[in-house]
């Protein structure tokens, strides 16, 4: 009996989505060097739909994309380059964890009570976004909407607004970049 019960354990601690957590060496099963393409990241997340896409910048194609959803939800958007070389997976879930606690859907101040944070702001298809990584960790980034702060930040573009204002946003994605 004991037995079966190790085994049972063993399958279930190799099967995802099983509490996925995006830490510095990637998310979940996903390192880099995993190939972007629907067929490899349906076979990592076989509970998952993976559905393939275009990366487009400015109107071209610059990469591919995989989205993988639970019911319907996307959880994750993983992003590859043009030859499908990993760039980046976004955790979109407030299911997956990061870490010190936080998740799609924590405040901006909880991350800023964890030190000072590096921070710029987005461009070209990024615009409006805050994207803020939490030093010495450079390889997860958080990233917010500007937009969220209303009439409350009329600054630049190009500017970060003050961490007091930044503090209300909301995360609405994490990002692990690919070495």
């Amino acid at each position: 009996m004991l037995r079966i019960a190790m085994v049972l354990t063993a399958v279930a601690a190799a099967t995802y989505p099983a509490r996925l957590a995006v830490t510095a060496s990637g998310v979940g099963p996903i390192r880099a060097g995993v190939v972007v393409n629907a067929k490899t990241l349906a076979k990592l997340f076989s509970s998952y739909r993976a559905t393939e896409h275009a990366d487009e910048s400015e109107g071209e194609v610059v990469g591919h994309a995989v989205t993988l959803s639970e019911n319907g939800k996307p959880v994750l958007v993983v992003h590859g380059d043009a030859a499908r070389k990993l760039v980046s997976v976004e955790a979109v879930s407030p299911e997956i964890q990061a870490p010190h606690g936080l998740h799609v859907g924590a405040s901006f101040g909880q991350l800023q009570k964890l030190g000072k944070l590096d921070c710029l702001r987005g461009s070209e298809e990024r615009a409006g976004e805050l994207l803020c990584a939490l030093p010495p960790e450079k390889s997860i980034v958080y990233v917010g909407e500007v937009a969220e702060l209303g009439a409350r930040w009329n600054g630049p573009d190009d500017q970060v607004p003050p961490a007091a204002l930044a503090a209300d946003l909301t995360i609405r994605r994490i990002a692990w970049l690919a070495p």
